[in-house]
């Protein structure tokens, strides 16, 4: 046991990175918010891969919205977000009420940290319409609630944090 001792560490901001902001001009016409998605969450799977949650609420009946996600390393790669040059896309999901679903699955626990950018797309009587880019990553998620008042959701949030630390050391360990 005292061989590992020393292997445990305590949850703290810096066992994560910061999330990468969404620079307005790399948006371009997509534009950028902090608002345009209702909603976010994170889940877990049961293999341990975790996914980020999107919900959105139009003002306007659509029959369809369509998620476009960039992965940290395509936001890095590119000089402009257009919707040609996404990591993805989906159909997001009719929750009723002008509210829509669609998430980032697949995550695995050494890369909680890495931001992912998104932007929710709609057309209405020929008009295109954008929720702008919002970036949010699942470390900026456990240390947003590791510091907050919900007692419930705290410890939860600071485990994934040292799991994901444990995670990258040890896949760096096999290198």
């Amino acid at each position: 046991f005292a061989q590992y001792q020393d292997l445990v560490v305590d949850y703290s901001e810096s066992l994560l990175a910061a999330r990468g902001r969404v620079d307005s001009t790399k948006a371009g016409t997509l534009g950028t918010t902090v608002n345009g998605f209702t909603k976010r969450s994170v889940s877990m799977s049961a293999d341990g891969d975790f996914s980020l949650n999107y919900y959105l609420t139009t003002d306007k009946a659509v029959d369809k919205v369509t998620f476009y996600y960039w992965t940290a390393e395509q936001y890095a790669s590119v000089s402009k977000l257009t919707l040609q040059n996404a990591s993805g896309s989906k159909e997001m999901v009719d929750t009723g009420s002008n509210r829509y679903w669609a998430n980032v699955s697949g995550i695995a626990a050494k890369d909680i940290d890495q931001t992912v950018y998104a932007c929710g797309v709609y057309e209405k009587d020929g008009v295109t319409y954008t929720s702008g880019v919002f970036s949010y990553s699942i470390g900026y998620y456990c240390t947003t609630k590791a510091a907050g008042t919900d007692e419930t959701v705290k410890p939860f949030a600071k485990a994934i944090a040292v799991y994901s630390y444990h995670a990258r050391i040890f896949l760096e360990s096999l290198n």
